[in-house]
C-alpha cells in the first residue's frame, strides 16, 4: 500500500483596479464642481470594497484645493488607491458700482461723495462703506471706499480691502478743488 498526495495553494497577490477616475481639474468660483465617480473590480473578488477620503485644504474663502483619494480593497487584503485634486480659484475682481462724475463746487457750496457699493461673483459677503473726507489748503486728503472681499488680487491690499481714494491736486485763490480719483493698492487698513 502506498500513498501520495498533493496541495494547491490558492493566493490573490492582485490588488484590485479602480477606473473612471478623471485627471486633476481648475474651475473659477462660483462654478459647480464635482468629483468622478469611480468604480472598482478584482479578478478574484466579485465585490471588492471602495472607499474614500477627502483633504480639504481650502481657506476661509473656500479657495485652495480638495483632494479625494479611494483606496479599494479585495477579501484578500490587496489594496490600491487613487485619487483626484479640484482646485477652485478667484481671479476676477470684485466691482464697484455708484461712483458719480468728477464735479466742482463753488464755495460755500454743499457737497458729498458718491455712496458707491460693491459686488463680487464669488463673495456673496461684500459690502461697502465711506470714509469722512477733511479737505485742506496743505497735504494730501482722501476718501476711500472699502470693498471688504476675501479674494486676492494685485490691487488688493494685506486686509483685503480695495480702496478707492480722491486726492485734491489744485486748489485755486476761491477755495474750489479739483479732485483725481485713483486706485491704490497700498497695503493699509482705513476707517476701520
Amino acid at each position: 500500500m502506498s500513498t501520495d498526495s498533493q496541495t494547491v495553494t490558492i493566493e490573490d497577490n492582485t490588488a484590485p483596479v479602480i477606473t473612471g477616475v478623471e485627471d486633476d481639474y481648475t474651475v473659477e468660483c462660483p462654478e459647480d464642481y464635482k468629483f468622478s465617480e469611480p468604480t472598482v473590480s478584482d479578478t478574484c473578488d466579485s465585490a471588492p470594497s471602495l472607499t474614500y477620503e477627502d483633504k480639504d485644504d481650502r481657506d476661509d474663502c473656500g479657495l485652495g484645493s480638495i483632494t479625494r483619494t479611494w483606496t479599494a480593497t479585495d477579501c484578500a487584503g490587496n489594496t490600491s488607491s487613487t485619487s483626484q485634486t479640484i482646485t477652485v480659484e478667484d481671479n476676477v475682481a470684485p466691482v464697484i458700482d455708484g461712483v458719480g462724475e468728477d464735479f466742482t463746487v463753488e464755495c460755500p457750496e454743499d457737497w458729498s461723495f458718491s455712496e458707491p457699493t460693491a459686488s463680487d461673483t464669488c463673495d456673496d459677503a461684500n459690502n461697502s462703506n465711506g470714509g469722512d473726507m477733511t479737505v485742506s489748503n496743505n497735504g494730501s486728503s482722501f476718501v476711500s471706499w472699502e470693498s471688504e472681499l476675501d479674494a486676492e488680487d494685485d490691487e488688493w491690499d494685506a486686509f483685503g480691502d480695495f480702496h478707492y481714494e480722491v486726492y485734491p491736486i489744485s486748489v485755486d485763490v476761491t477755495g474750489n478743488y479739483t479732485f483725481a480719483l485713483t486706485i491704490s493698492s497700498s497695503v493699509r487698513q482705513l476707517f476701520v
